[in-house]
């Protein structure tokens, strides 16, 4: 039984606490408010904490609608395509027309470039002279984590052959595969930054998976940063023809698991496997600057050891990263 007083719009209520399960406890919303806001069983409530307070209020679920926009690439040179349609897709827009020439293939080959680098680009030709990009990506469907996972795995990936170029050169297979890595490094990123543009930025979104979100993203970020750098080091060696010494290639060879550890450990946080990523880097990092003092590298091979130390610093900022949110985020393993 409750007891309440009305006051104009407003109505305080005492109602008890219930035990739910062994550990959870409970209050019950009020009928009059649930009928107000049209809530039913399942629906999603945004609880705030305010001082000694709690607010609650329903969360407002986006609409499904799709947007639209236009370019007229009449008179201008297709190649702005490559440019102009990655940030409609990034901003979110689902629907894109392209007003152009009659019978200019090279708007349809630029379309076609840009649309194989994206995920879920479809082209219809609507005629007049009128092409459609279609998104099919529903962003609300977007998984972080999952794409979290495939950048870590990427960047192993392009580490291991950084060991390969180091150890036997730059050939045509490698060269190959370090594009097909790119071009998927490149469809994440977009993903991500149409994840930002259409989802992440919600401020109820940002209140219920404020330390989640802003974990996942940072470490998204940072990987695609350590990516670059390995990137850059695998041109310098290629130009340079490079060899390693075995003790480099060896540090190499321990640096190449630790993006997909450190994926798994953003997904799941836990302080204990977070430790551990940062005992192993500082002791890879160690090792790094005692070979740089020693002297005994080349100009190129010094260049490598310290952009790796470098990429080392990347990976200890994404474990110091983890062991925040695992000791203060509610997560402790």
């Amino acid at each position: 039984m409750s007891t309440g007083c009305v006051l104009g719009m407003s109505s305080i209520e005492v109602r008890k606490v219930l035990k739910l399960g062994s550990s959870s406890l409970v209050v019950t919303l009020p009928n009059s408010w649930v009928k107000m806001q049209g809530l039913k069983s399942g629906d999603r409530v945004l609880v705030s904490i305010e001082g000694d307070s709690l607010r609650i209020k329903p969360v407002v679920e986006s609409q499904n609608y799709n947007l639209d926009t236009s370019i007229d690439i009449r008179g201008r040179e297709p190649r702005l395509l490559r440019y102009i349609v990655p940030c409609a897709y990034v901003l979110g827009f689902d629907n894109i027309k392209v007003l152009t020439a009659k019978d200019d293939p090279s708007v349809v080959y630029e379309l076609r470039r840009v649309a194989s680098r994206l995920v879920g680009v479809n082209i219809e030709d609507i005629g007049n002279e009128v092409l459609n990009i279609k998104i099919l990506v529903d962003h609300k469907k977007i998984d972080l984590k999952s794409i979290i996972k495939s950048t870590s795995i990427v960047v192993s990936r392009v580490s291991s052959i950084l060991y390969k170029v180091l150890e036997e050169g730059l050939n045509t297979s490698l060269e190959s595969e370090l594009e097909e890595l790119k071009d998927e490094m490149y469809k994440l990123r977009s993903l991500i930054e149409r994840y930002i543009h259409t989802v992440g930025l919600r401020v109820e979104h940002i209140k219920e998976n404020h330390i989640e979100l802003a974990l996942i993203l940072s470490v998204l970020v940072l990987l695609s940063l350590a990516n670059s750098m390995i990137l850059d080091t695998i041109s310098l060696a290629g130009k340079t023809k490079v060899k390693s010494s075995v003790e480099l290639l060896e540090i190499i060879k321990n640096i190449q698991d630790i993006p997909t550890i450190v994926g798994s450990t953003t997904v799941n946080p836990s302080v204990k496997r977070a430790l551990e990523i940062l005992n192993e880097t500082i002791i890879i990092q160690g090792r790094l600057e005692e070979i740089l003092v020693s002297r005994t590298l080349d100009n190129s091979q010094a260049i490598i050891a310290s952009k790796l130390t470098d990429v080392i610093k990347i990976y200890q900022v994404i474990a110091y990263s983890v062991l925040c949110v695992g000791l203060f985020g509610g997560v402790l393993s």
